[in-house]
């Protein structure tokens, strides 16, 4: 199966071989701090979502900052994210 299949097999309920799979956040954690890890890790295990897009929601009543500029932002769901990698420039 492949991994668009995968995907929309999920999407419509019908019953995929696995579960899809995307390592979303890790990814800059992983990059920056076990480079040779995450190589071995999606050698063994590929993702099944690539070049997921920015979230396309525009920004709303809840989102206050700017995420990857200031420390702590809120989102579009109204969450709320500190940033552990912030440099004052």
């Amino acid at each position: 199966m492949t991994s668009r299949e995968r995907v929309y097999r999920a999407l419509e309920f019908q019953s995929p071989d696995r579960a899809p799979r995307h390592l979303w956040r890790l990814m800059m954690w992983a990059e920056l701090f076990a480079a040779d890890d995450l190589a071995a890790l999606l050698r063994d295990f590929p993702e099944d979502f690539t070049g997921c897009p920015e979230p396309v929601l525009a920004p709303g009543d809840h989102s206050r900052g700017v995420r990857g500029k200031d420390r702590t932002w809120t989102d579009e769901w109204g969450c709320v994210c500190k940033s552990c990698f912030y440099k004052v420039l």
